[in-house]
Parts: structure tokens; sequence; C-alpha cells
């Protein structure tokens, strides 16, 4: 780890060695996998699997870094989960709208629909909603008021947009408060376990109602960041024991929720996305580590920026391993209780 951390942002021969270095790992990582796949015939994490452990967005958190650094890295709609890059995307801005129109299209989104974004992020698949539908009203949930704060900053017009900001999770909603749609983008903000999570989702979806909840997942076995692990090169992205869940995870769960469709995506589509984010942030290095110094002092700037870095160098070559067979993107499509299949 302390020899990727040194060699990382030297150049380009020293980067072609980290590389190489974190391959190594995860040839390492993949043969721990394969073997606990051996052993065992069912997913390790079957239902009491808090829904807040599992792995957020390998892009940026929420409440660390300035926004104003974020936008010189990421999309112009603070997408920071896995963008859609089909053959003709030739920018970030391109499949970051792709990404949105998946979501939006998978969801079964219409104008006028109730929509709930639990994992809201920097408010950007709420922003898009808005735009595509001017008569959807959108919630979406800050779960700090640190991170309501961010969203406001990032959504200054958002009530005149039709964009409620609820500080709380969706167990903190009123019994009788029912939506349309429940979106849920590579994080949970629930203390409860998976299935309490998805029981939630069930209690405040109308009849006919839809929840599309995403996740990075491993093709086959649930394991765990730990410290000292590959976590180490997530550190400013992951929590202590995040949960990479395997990809039928999800669907293994008990729940009043009907499972309509189960996509994949191919890590490809996560590599690319974290290629551009990484070429923008060595771009807009200067600005970005004065920013961050404002935030962080002189010493720990370049140590943030260093580790951010490396962050999206590994989640680049993670989910470019094996051609992206290894690690992907699961999209599950969930029908309110009673849906038929």
């Amino acid at each position: 780890m302390r020899l990727i951390a040194n060699l990382q942002g030297r150049g380009h021969f020293a980067d072609l060695v980290a590389r190489l270095a974190i391959r190594r790992r995860l040839a390492r990582r993949v043969r721990n996998l394969e073997r606990t796949g051996e052993q065992s015939t069912s997913s390790p994490f079957p239902s009491g699997v808090p829904a807040s452990s599992l792995a957020r967005a390998f892009g940026t958190p929420p409440e660390q870094l300035p926004l104003t650094s974020l936008r010189s890295v990421l999309g112009p709609s603070l997408v920071d989960s896995c963008c859609a890059w089909p053959r003709w995307a030739k920018d970030l801005a391109v499949a970051e709208d792709e990404m949105m129109t998946m979501l939006s299209d998978r969801a079964e989104i219409e104008d006028g629909l109730r929509v709930l974004d639990i994992s809201p992020g920097h408010g950007g698949l709420a922003r898009c909603l808005r735009t595509r539908w001017g008569n959807a009203p959108v919630t979406v949930l800050a779960t700090t008021e640190e991170h309501r704060q961010r969203l406001l900053h990032a959504l200054p017009a958002a009530t005149s947009e039709g964009i409620a900001i609820h500080l709380g999770t969706l167990r903190d909603l009123e019994p009788d408060v029912r939506f349309d749609r429940i979106l849920a983008i590579e994080s949970l903000p629930e203390d409860a376990d998976l299935a309490g999570t998805l029981q939630n989702m069930a209690d405040h979806l109308v009849p006919g109602g839809r929840a599309l909840i995403q996740f990075a997942c491993h093709r086959k076995v649930s394991y765990r960041f730990r410290t000292g692990d590959e976590h180490e090169l997530w550190k400013l992205l992951l929590e202590p024991a995040s949960l990479i869940p395997a990809t039928d995870l999800l669907p293994r769960i008990q729940s009043p929720l009907t499972l309509l469709h189960h996509w994949e995506l191919s890590g490809e589509h996560y590599q690319r996305t974290a290629s551009a984010w990484l070429v923008r942030l060595d771009s807009n290095r200067t600005q970005i580590v004065e920013e961050l110094r404002a935030v962080a002092g002189t010493i720990n700037a370049k140590a943030i920026y260093r580790q951010w870095r490396l962050s999206l160098l590994a989640t680049e070559e993670l989910f470019g391993f094996h051609d992206g067979q290894e690690w992907w993107v699961s999209q599950y499509l969930l029908g309110a209780p009673g849906t038929a299949v």
C-alpha cells in the first residue's frame, strides 16, 4: 500500500508501476474470493446486512471535499456514481446524461409521479429528473445537517424547481407519506438491516409503485473491506467494514417487494467514469490543492489530493479487472407489495 501511494502521481511510468501493484492486490483478492465461493453455496450475508454498511459510491463522499473541487472533477450534474458509456459517448457530460436517462427509464418514471431519492449525493439525479419532467415533484433525503446544507448549496433553487430536501432517513418519514417511485443509487442511508430497509421502502410506496436500487457488486461473493486490506486504497471513500455485495445478494433477501428486473452493467462503465474523473483531477490539480488548503491546511491538502487520486486510480483498476467481468454495477427494479411479476 505504501509503495503504491508513493508511486502514484509521479509521472506516467510511476503510475504504470502503481497500477501493476494494484492489479496484483486485486488478483490476490480474486483468488481469496474464489476460495470463499467454493467453500459456501450461499451468500455469507443473507439478511442481517446493515444497509448503512453497503459501500457507497466509489466517486467522492458528499461531506468531506469542497463542492468547488467536486465541480472540477465530476461532470456538470455532479454525479458521484457510475456513469453509462455507450460506444459513441466521448465525454463525461454525455455519460452522465446517459446514466440519468437509463435510471429514469428503468425506474419507469413519468411526468406527474412523486419521486423519493434516498441517496441523492449532490442532487444531480433530482435536478435531471426535474429538468426532464416538470410535473414530477422530487424529495431528497439528507441524513445530516451538513449534507442538507451541501444540497442547498448544490441546488440553490431547489424549492422553486420542485425539489424538497428532507432532513432524516426513510424511517423518519411520516407513515402516510408515500411515493410512486423510490430511488437508491449506490447508497442506503439507513441503520437498519437491508431487509428492514426494503420493508421501509415498501411502506412508503403507493400500490403499483416501483423502487430502483443500484449497487457496485462482485460477480459472485459478498465481502467486506477491512483496514489494512484493499480498503486502504479507498479510505477517503469507504467506511471501515463496507460491504461489497454479491450481485445476487439483494434478490435473495425476503421482503414484501417483488423483483421485476435485474440488470448488470459491465465494470468497464465504472472504469471509464473513474478514468474521466482522474483526468479532470489532474488537469485541475493546482486549483484543487488550493481549495483543499483553505479547508484542510497546508500539510493536509496535498495528502488529501494524493489519497483522492489514489482512490480514483484504484477504482479504475478494480472495475476494469478481468475486462469488467469481476466487479460491476447491478440495478434492481422492485415492485410495491402485491405487484405481479
